[in-house]
């Protein structure tokens, strides 16, 4: 409530005449209106107990503190069955505009200040002098549904008095890639804008899409980490390798700008499709610590990676999430962006409400999958393959389709082996430029590996040692 100068005396007749009707006694009448008394307990703090003044000092606001008071004990008193009730209502005119809960964190805000439930009970239990009629889950559960009332996006506040502070849009904006990593090429500024632009998007509207993680390679003690902490500030997470489970779910929940540090661990230990499917999630589904049941969450966060080698992505074409950003030895301009972050953020902002786009188009995907290539790892069959599709492909004169199983046969794998080395003998496979295909053999038709340039790629299977090409019939090379 406004109470400046130009109010006070507003301000003052309001809270009298709201409490005209209370007098010094510790009775409350039934004719006493219960409204009257709710109103009054919002005009006059009751949970800052006052001291009453003495005989050379009449300490007007701690009398009529105390007359409020003892109306409101006395109206729970007499209230008989319907006590809890009376109870609920002098407590939520008590802490009227006082409270609010952060949405992320579940954390309870009583002036300004981090508080407990059972904090907020116990003030108003002791400025009554009266323990409180209702149960512990009728209280939480009564809390909760006051709370919704109250709740606040953290960052989204943050966000939007930044903007207010810096209302357009920074001159280094479109220099950022170059002043933070020292890169020059268009890519990785493109990267950084929209990734920040996505930061923000996640911020204010949880939940909408957003596929990509802005991943930092470079030495050791460059500040990669510190980069992605600073722009976080109190809603930064530095995540595990893990990306499973509950735990991992509300720690998300809680959070804004979120770290995958040692990216190689993470791709060695996840598929493509598994790390694309917990990239891309719009929500998660879990039980806060402050809730009673699981809900749906609507996800709040993007993420940053950081690694120190060049061999992170299993799969360059399947990888895309990934913006690669080489920092090389260089260590990242933190101190400028300790300075600058705000207005960087604000900036962000800016362009989200003019409505800036936060994914890649067809043409900064094909740039970023390109990019990729130099950060795959290694396939360890590379050289096998190569050997063996220069048998097959007769020097590469043909243009062939096979099936994995003929291919693992020309490497004289055992079945056993077959099982162990799949994924590893795929992934040289895409290395080399090969993907899967419907191809004709004869009158029917058969998934087959060929490369993505064959138009009309020949049919081939493996049989005993030598390979076998399929006109009208199963042929031998010399054959063909």
């Amino acid at each position: 409530m406004d109470i400046s100068n130009n109010n006070v005396a507003n301000y003052n007749s309001n809270v009298n005449a709201e409490i005209d009707f209370i007098d010094d006694t510790d009775t409350f009448s039934a004719g006493n209106d219960l409204d009257k008394l709710l109103k009054a307990i919002r005009c006059i703090d009751i949970l800052h107990l006052q001291v009453l003044g003495s005989s050379r000092y009449d300490n007007k606001d701690a009398r009529e503190q105390n007359a409020v008071i003892k109306q409101a004990k006395s109206a729970i008193l007499k209230a008989g069955k319907q006590s809890g009730y009376v109870f609920w209502e002098v407590f939520k005119a008590a802490y009227h505009n006082k409270l609010d809960r952060n949405e992320w964190t579940g954390d309870i805000y009583f002036n300004g200040t981090v508080n407990t439930s059972e904090k907020l009970l116990d003030r108003l239990e002791t400025s009554l002098g009266l323990l409180s009629p209702i149960s512990e889950t009728v209280y939480n559960r009564k809390l909760d549904v006051l709370l919704e009332c109250y709740g606040f996006n953290p960052v989204r506040k943050q966000l939007e008095n930044y903007a207010k502070q810096y209302p357009e849009v920074m001159p280094e904006w479109s220099q950022l890639a170059s002043i933070l990593f020292g890169t020059t090429d268009e890519l990785s500024q493109m990267m950084v804008e929209k990734w920040l632009i996505a930061a923000v998007a996640r911020a204010i509207q949880p939940g909408c899409q957003v596929d990509n993680a802005l991943v930092l390679k470079g030495g050791q003690g460059i500040g990669k980490s510190t980069c992605f902490r600073i722009l976080g500030g109190d809603y930064f997470l530095d995540l595990d390798n893990s990306t499973d489970g509950t735990e991992v779910k509300r720690q998300l929940g809680r959070s804004w700008i979120v770290e995958m540090g040692e990216m190689e661990a993470i791709t060695g230990k996840k598929d493509t499709e598994e790390l694309k499917a917990f990239l891309t999630k719009l929500k998660d589904t879990y039980r806060a610590l402050y809730e009673r049941s699981p809900k749906d969450h609507q996800r709040h966060v993007v993420f940053g990676g950081t690694c120190n080698s060049n061999e992170v992505l299993r799969d360059p074409t399947g990888s895309r999430r990934q913006w690669f950003i080489d920092c090389d030895e260089r260590p990242i301009n933190n101190d400028w962006l300790k300075v600058n972050r705000e207005a960087i953020l604000a900036s962000a902002y800016h362009k989200f409400i003019s409505g800036a786009s936060w994914w890649a188009d067809s043409e900064m995907t094909k740039a970023s999958e390109e990019r990729n290539k130099d950060y795959t790892v290694s396939g360890a069959w590379t050289e096998q393959l190569e050997a063996v599709l220069t048998e097959v492909t007769v020097d590469g004169s043909k243009e062939v389709a096979f099936k994995l199983v003929d291919i693992m046969k020309a490497l004289l794998l055992s079945p056993e082996s077959q099982s162990k080395n799949k994924k590893a003998i795929l992934l040289s496979l895409k290395q080399l430029g090969y993907d899967q295909k419907v191809v004709r053999v004869g009158t029917s038709t058969a998934k087959m590996y060929c490369l993505k340039t064959a138009s009309k790629p020949v049919p081939t299977e493996y049989s005993g040692t030598t390979w076998m090409y399929w006109r009208d019939a199963w042929k031998s090379s010399k054959e063909v």
